[in-house]
Order: structure tokens, then sequence, then C-alpha cells
């Protein structure tokens, strides 16, 4: 997989006009038949982010009055660029050209804009698509395998895939060769056509002896979608994978906190379905907090040894809901603390010492497996080697033998913990809202 792009630096004429690249760009869904006239102020988004085609500041120079508006066509995704301005200075940004870099059959002429918007044909055909893995909130998600499925599916994936460049930080491209890497395409029916409103990729990862962790690589649900249940729908749709394929787990590259949070949301979810994990929470709170406990053999945070999930029911809990360890305590942690027993004074405590251990052993664990890779071996095999930190940068993580989430954060301080303590009491507070 490759790298994100690197961030631009750049030297610029302190006298040249300067404009916002994430203010003056638009982006505009559009029908067959449709004009720009006929488009309402729903269809208009703008981008995030744009450091990763304009630079770190994120601006365009040499252009006075600039309005760069995107075109998308549904369901086809070919993009249509119309740059205007009121002064184009003659060193001014290679704006088309950024573009042209990035959106494969890029228009950037008026008249061809009109004639594809009269002419394109619909290129999402029930055959292409499949059986749906998943449907709901009227949309239904595919599955596709990258490498063999159909050149169209091929080519819609290669014209979305840009846009993450604008709403995804450090955004890069996949080889979509590579027979590990699954597309899902979020489809709605609009007006008896299809349109995607959103997708995620996911990599099927190594697991020792014979089996697969999948990690979620990028999602994105189109900003005038979202807020409707579509991101926790393509999350379904990857444990509903997960199930199919029969993974270890399911991990996420380098999840944001609005993600996270997402992901605990459906975690717990699939948890409280399970019956027996929210009745063994019930239970657990009530008797560590009925006494004083068992002082003699309680660690040095007090309250874990009586609210840590049991072991063998931790072991049960990821087999079946497809979770990392430090996932399932996560989860844990949300069904203890909907237990009335843990939100008194003494409750919160012990709440607030068995979040803390699990950041403590969270730190160690990420110290551990620093510079960890792993480097094939005669024949079949393979071992697990430490390397110098410039050393392993540079060497492929092809398999994921702890599942743990990708991240490019370090372990985090010791004297941070209990920041990130009472933190996550205030996530857990939230949640009985």
């Amino acid at each position: 997989m490759e790298g994100p792009p690197g961030k631009k630096q750049r030297l610029e004429d302190p006298g040249k006009p300067v404009t916002s690249a994430n203010k003056c760009i638009n982006f505009h869904f559009a029908k067959p038949q449709s004009t720009d006239s006929k488009l309402q102020a729903s269809d208009s988004f703008q981008p995030e982010f744009t450091h990763q085609i304009f630079g770190d500041d994120e601006e365009i120079h040499g252009f006075e009055g600039l309005e760069i508006k995107v075109w998308l066509l549904q369901p086809s995704f070919l993009a249509f660029v119309d740059v205007g301005c009121t002064l184009h200075r003659p060193d001014a940004d290679d704006v088309d050209g950024e573009f042209r870099k990035h959106f494969p059959s890029v228009s950037f002429n008026r008249q061809d804009l009109s004639e594809k918007l009269t002419r394109e044909a619909v290129t999402l055909s029930a055959d292409q698509l499949g059986k749906p893995i998943k449907e709901s909130l009227g949309t239904a998600i595919y599955h596709f395998n990258l490498s063999t499925a159909a050149q169209a599916i091929k080519d819609l994936h290669a014209r979305i895939e840009p846009l993450l460049l604008f709403f995804v930080d450090a955004a890069c491209a996949i080889d979509q060769e590579d027979a590990d890497w699954d597309l899902m395409l979020a489809v709605r029916q609009h007006n008896g056509s299809p349109q995607v409103v959103g997708f995620c990729t996911v990599y099927n990862y190594y697991a020792w002896p014979d089996r697969k962790r999948l990690r979620l690589s990028q999602v994105l649900v189109w900003p005038p979608f979202q807020r409707q249940g579509l991101g926790r729908l393509l999350l379904q749709s990857v444990y509903t994978l997960a199930d199919q394929v029969n993974c270890v787990d399911v991990t996420f590259e380098d999840p944001t906190d609005e993600l996270q949070l997402l992901r605990e949301e459906v975690d717990v979810e699939r948890a409280t379905a399970s019956a027996w994990l929210p009745e063994l929470a019930a239970k657990v709170a009530a008797a560590a907090t009925s006494g004083p406990g068992d002082k003699e053999n309680a660690p040095s945070h007090p309250g874990v040894l009586d609210l840590a999930l049991p072991k063998d029911c931790e072991a049960r809990a990821r087999q079946e809901l497809r979770l990392t360890k430090e996932q399932v305590r996560r989860v844990w942690e949300v069904l203890l603390f909907k237990q009335k027993a843990m939100q008194s004074e003494r409750g919160v405590s012990m709440m607030m010492s068995l979040i803390a251990h699990r950041l403590s052993c969270n730190r160690e664990n990420t110290k551990m497996a620093e510079g960890k890779r792993v480097v094939n071996g005669d024949g079949e095999g393979f071992v697990m080697m430490r390397f110098p930190e410039d050393i392993a940068s540079r060497l492929p993580k092809s398999t994921e033998p702890e599942g743990h989430d990708g991240s490019t954060g370090a372990a985090p301080k010791e004297s941070d913990i209990a920041d990130m303590v009472e933190t996550r009491l205030q996530e857990l507070v939230a949640r009985l809202g």
C-alpha cells in the first residue's frame, strides 16, 4: 500500500493574491440531464482538507475571485471541474494540473459537461452490483474484492478514491490488483437510478495459522448523506463480512475520535444483543460494589480485580464479536458503567482504576511492539523480529499477529494517563444520556 502524499512546502511572492482552497472549492452531485441552474443548495458541499493537493497552508495563489466547482456525475463519478475567477495571473498555481493528477477522465470544458450530463448512462447494473451483503435505511451495501471485480467497479473506485484527499487526513491510494483489498459500496435508488452515497475499503491480513484479520482502512459517506446512519451501516456490513469469512477480528486503521465513537456504539449494540455479556456486567457490578472485596489479593489498581472481565469470558466475547482485546475491554467498560451500582462514588472510583489499568497495559504493549516486523523464513514460515526504529519503519507489516489497530502515534506517556482516564470517564457518562 502506498504511503500518503507528502505535504508541499512553498515559497511565494508576498504580493500574489491568495485564496483559501477549502473555501473556494464546492462539490456538486449531478445527474443525467441535470444542469447548473437546476441544482439545489443541498447538492453542494465543501472539502474538509486540501493540504494534500494545495500544500500545508491549503491556499491557492495567483487568482482573485476564485471559484472552483467540482461536478460529480452520479453514479459514474466522472468529474467536471469549472474554474472561474476575476483575475488570473500568469504565474498562478496550476489548478487544472492538480485536479488532472488525481481525477481520472476529468474535464474542464463546460460544453463537454453539458453533453456528458445529457448522454451519460447509468453505469451500475444489477449484474455488476450482485447481491447486497446488507440492506437497511433504504440503502444496500455491496461487497467486492477489488482484484476480481468487474472493470466498471474498478473504474468507479478509481474515480471515487481521489475524494478521500479532501475528506480524510493522510489519505492514500490502494492497489486494485492486490487480492487482499475489498471494497464496499453504499448504494441508494433515486428516481429509479442507483446513487453511490458512501464506501469503505477493507484489507485482509493474514492471521496465524490459517485465518484472516480484517482491517477497515478507509470509510467515507458523502457530506450530504452524513448523519443518516450510513456510516453505522457500513461498519455493520464489515462485521457481516467478518462473520462470513470467519476472521479472527476486525481492526481499524488509525481511527479518528468520531469513528472510534461510532465503532464503539456498534460494538456495544452487538454485545448487548448477545444477552450474556450485559447479564455478566450486572452481576460483576453488583458483586464489586456490595462489599470491601478481596484486599489481600487485590492488584495495585484498586477495583481492577473485582471489575475485570474474566479471561474465559473475554476470549468468548472476542470470538463471538470479532473484536480485539482492547476493543472488548472498552465495550466491557460501557456495559459496566450502565449499571447503576457503578455510578456511585465508589463505583466511579473503581471504574477509573479499571480504565487506568487498561491504558497502562496498552502503553506497555505498544512499547513492546515498536520495531517488531515479520520476516519470511525458510519455506512458507516466518519469524517476528525486532529492528532498530530507522530500519523497522522501512519494512512492511504483512501480518497482524496481535490484532491491534493501526496508528501512527507513539505510546502515551505515563503522565498523560490520568487525563486519558478523565476523558474516557466523560465519554462513559455521555453514553448514559
